[in-house]
C-alpha cells in the first residue's frame, strides 16, 4: 500500500469514528471484547464514544455483561495510549433477567451534551461529566395507569436540584425509590401540616443573617429560610423549599458563600402500600450576594472550605468561591 492509499485509508477510518459519535441514529461502535480493561472479565453489550472532557479525544461508555450475568456500566477517559476508568456501577442496571417478567431491563446508551443517557425499562437516566467524575443529572420515570380508555402513560422527571448531586459510582439498589414528586410531597405535607409550627430561628454571621420561619417538631428541622444582607430580606433562588435544615451552616472564609444542609425527610410509599420514613442528606452551596443556590451536593457534603475559599471533599476541589 503506497503512501497515498495509506492516507486515504486512515482518513476513512477517522470519518467513521466521527460519524459514530456525532450521528444520533448511528452512534454506536460494535465491540465484541474488552481490549483495554484486562482486569474485567465479560462481554461488552453496548458502547458509545464521545468527548466527555472536551480534550479532542473520544472517551468510552460501555455496558458489560460480566461472568455472573450482572451488568456493569463503565465510563473511561481516553488518555491517548490507553483508557482510564473514572466511574463504574454494577447495581443500576442489575442483570439481563432483572427486568419486567425476567426480561432485560437495559435498552440503550445515547450521547447527550456533556454526558450520556442510559435508557432502561420504564426509566431513563441522564448523566453529566465534571472534573473526572460522572454525576446523575436527571431521572425520567415512565408511569403507566389503567384508565377506562386503556393504558395511559405519564412521565415524571426529576433533576439533581431535587435529589442532590449523586456520583454514578455511589448509586445503590432502589436509590430512586425515595425521589418523589412535588405533588406527592405537597400531599404529604398537607397530611402532616400539624407537625409544622410558625416559629423563627435567626442565625447571625458577620456578613449576613439566615432566618428560618417554620419548624417541624416531629423531624426537629427548620424550613423556609431567607437571607438578610445589608438590611434587605431576600428569598433564596432555586432552593428546594420542601427540604429542611438541622442548622448546619458552613461559611467560606471570604464570606461570599456558605454550605447549608438541605435534607429530604418524610414518609414515602414503599410500593406495597406501607409508609416508611425516608431521610436523604443533601446540601447546597449558596451565593450570599445573589441569594441563590450555586451547587447541589450530596456525597460531597462532608467536605470543608480551605484557606483558598474552595470547597474540598475527599481531596477533590468541588467548588471555588470567587
Amino acid at each position: 500500500m503506497n503512501l497515498t492509499n495509506k492516507f486515504i485509508y486512515l482518513f476513512i477510518i477517522c470519518c467513521q469514528v466521527f460519524i459514530a459519535c456525532s450521528n444520533k441514529g448511528e452512534h454506536k461502535l460494535n465491540i465484541n471484547k474488552l481490549d483495554t480493561v484486562e482486569n474485567i472479565a465479560g462481554e461488552i453489550i453496548d458502547s458509545i464514544y464521545c468527548d466527555l472532557n472536551k480534550d479532542g479525544r473520544f472517551d468510552r461508555i460501555s455496558v458489560i455483561e460480566q461472568i455472573d450475568s450482572s451488568r456493569l456500566l463503565l465510563v473511561e477517559i481516553n488518555e491517548v495510549n490507553s483508557y482510564k476508568i473514572i466511574s463504574s456501577n454494577k447495581i443500576i442496571i442489575g442483570c439481563k433477567t432483572c427486568g419486567y417478567q425476567s426480561g432485560d431491563p437495559f435498552i440503550d446508551l445515547r450521547k447527550k451534551n456533556n454526558g450520556f443517557e442510559l435508557d432502561m425499562e420504564h426509566v431513563q437516566y441522564t448523566f453529566f461529566y465534571e472534573l473526572d467524575k460522572i454525576y446523575l443529572d436527571e431521572i425520567n420515570f415512565l408511569r403507566t395507569i389503567q384508565t377506562d380508555n386503556g393504558i395511559e402513560e405519564k412521565h415524571e422527571i426529576y433533576s439533581y436540584k431535587q435529589f442532590g448531586k449523586l456520583n454514578i459510582s455511589d448509586l445503590k439498589e432502589n436509590f430512586a425509590l425515595p425521589i418523589i414528586s412535588k405533588k406527592q410531597i405537597s400531599t404529604l405535607l398537607n397530611q402532616t401540616k400539624n407537625q409544622f409550627v410558625d416559629s423563627t430561628k435567626i442565625i447571625s454571621l458577620k456578613e449576613f443573617q439566615l432566618v428560618f420561619t417554620q419548624f417541624n417538631k416531629d423531624f426537629n428541622m427548620w424550613y423556609s429560610p431567607k437571607l438578610i444582607v445589608a438590611n434587605d430580606t431576600l428569598s433564596i433562588q432555586d432552593l428546594p423549599t420542601e427540604n429542611g435544615s438541622e442548622l448546619s451552616i458552613r461559611k467560606s472564609p471570604n464570606g461570599k458563600f456558605f454550605v447549608l444542609d438541605n435534607i429530604i425527610k418524610d414518609y414515602v410509599d414503599d410500593g406495597s402500600g406501607n409508609e416508611i420514613l425516608h431521610e436523604n442528606y443533601a446540601c447546597v452551596i449558596i451565593n450570599v450576594k445573589e441569594a441563590k443556590v450555586e451547587e447541589y451536593l450530596q456525597s460531597e457534603c462532608d467536605g470543608a472550605w480551605n484557606d483558598q475559599n474552595e470547597w474540598v471533599s475527599s481531596g477533590d476541589v468541588i467548588f471555588v468561591s470567587k
